[in-house]
């Protein structure tokens, strides 16, 4: 009768551990997806909460650091990056997941209206700007994230050359 208990015992744990070791990727994708075509393209700040965990570590690639960000913070940038870039839409390439992580390859394109990172209005379009998103999730949020941006195109376009 011991032994049956350590074997039920035994299952229960590989079955918590597979869980959290093999998180649904397909889920992940439909999160990621919901984030990009939902509420930035739609701009609908009040959906961050179904995507992103209460805070969550943020990697900054152009400068190597990482800092702790809630949604707050999120929503904040976004409006922001709303008010520069009104029109702004994004199109989804590739989404690739791989256990809790997601990585996915978008476009951007968007009217350069407001003051943007230094930059004054120009009224310049920016086109197929190319950003790579990656993503960590705990329970179908996003923990952590890593944005890499085609900073030189970005800069490029928001001065008007070609």
């Amino acid at each position: 009768m011991k032994f049956i208990r350590l074997i039920t015992l035994t299952v229960i744990m590989c079955m918590a551990i597979e869980k959290v070791a093999c998180q649904d990727k397909d889920g992940n994708k439909v999160v990621a997806r919901f984030y990009i075509e939902e509420i930035v393209n739609k701009q609908k700040l009040e959906l961050l909460n179904q995507v992103f965990a209460d805070s969550f570590l943020v990697h900054i690639l152009t400068d190597s650091t990482q800092n702790l960000q809630s949604i707050e913070a999120q929503a904040d940038f976004l409006k922001y990056l709303f008010k520069a870039f009104p029109d702004i839409h994004y199109t989804v390439g590739d989404i690739i997941g791989d256990g809790d992580k997601i990585a996915m390859r978008v476009t951007l394109s968007a009217t350069h209206k407001d003051e943007f990172w230094g930059y004054k209005a120009s009224g310049n379009r920016i086109n197929h700007l190319s950003e790579i998103f990656f993503f960590r999730f705990i329970n179908g949020k996003v923990v952590e994230s890593w944005v890499q941006i085609d900073l030189y195109n970005l800069y490029r376009q928001l001065k008007g050359e070609k």
